[in-house]
């Protein structure tokens, strides 16, 4: 499926795979046909985008992360540098005793056939001293805990099929959250649940389209963020 302007793949997010049929099906349908929309403020965002950047730059080399190899900037607020601290504490303290290297790959987007990309962050990537490969997934205050079984979490499912040169062999996946602390850990078997995570998203992805197939605006408590909110028939007189 391309876009309105014929010149890009469909995209598709693990909010997309995750919840298609709660979503607003126009909100959806733009997204999904890369719709340019208006820009939401980064600030949310900004204690996390460096946190995740300083990680990377830490395991450039095989190594564990020590806490002076991280510094917040300077245009951090008070508050802000102190989720940085507590977040770089916790990191250092779960992943302390495993020296790893970072992978160099595109951070945003997978490009899949049928004119699909996959786009957003899918956690970090690694190799340990064996050279196995490990995902490491990082929240900062979730709202809800891991399920069970990682592999069943459409976050860790959009993961692995964001990296399908890893599905002949098994991934260490890690979901982790540097403001509470926690940490789950699972070695999933990546040839035993390929098959499994081709049908989800083969199945999800059928939802997505049929949503956008009669893209008729919703109001929901999503418009207050909605990126497409100006125009919207729903909020028409």
């Amino acid at each position: 499926m391309r876009d309105e302007a014929g010149d890009q793949a469909a995209k598709v997010t693990v909010a997309h795979l995750a919840r298609a049929e709660r979503i607003c099906p126009r909100r959806l349908a733009k997204e999904h046909a890369n719709t340019g929309g208006n820009r939401g403020g980064a600030s949310r965002w900004r204690v996390s985008n460096q946190v995740t950047a300083d990680i990377r730059l830490a395991h450039t080399d095989l190594a564990t992360p020590r806490p002076d190899r991280f510094t917040a900037t300077d245009d951090l607020s008070a508050e802000q540098r102190s989720v940085y601290d507590l977040a770089v504490r916790w990191y250092v303290t779960l992943f302390g005793d495993r020296p790893v290297r970072v992978i160099d790959e595109d951070p945003w987007g997978t490009d899949l056939a049928d004119d699909v990309r996959l786009v957003g962050p899918a956690g970090i990537a690694f190799t340990d001293a064996a050279g196995e490969p490990e995902i490491r997934l990082l929240a900062f205050g979730a709202r809800y805990g891991p399920p069970p079984m990682l592999a069943e979490s459409p976050a860790v499912r959009f993961a692995l099929l964001r990296r399908p040169g890893w599905s002949g062999s098994p991934v260490r996946v890690c979901v982790a959250d540097l403001v509470l602390g926690s940490l789950a850990e699972e070695v999933v078997d990546g040839p035993a649940v390929r098959t499994e995570i081709d049908a989800w998203f083969t199945e999800r992805l059928e939802v997505i389209r049929a949503r956008v197939a009669n893209p008729i605006a919703r109001a929901g408590l999503e418009c207050g963020w909605c990126p497409f909110i100006a125009g919207c028939p729903a909020h028409r007189d």
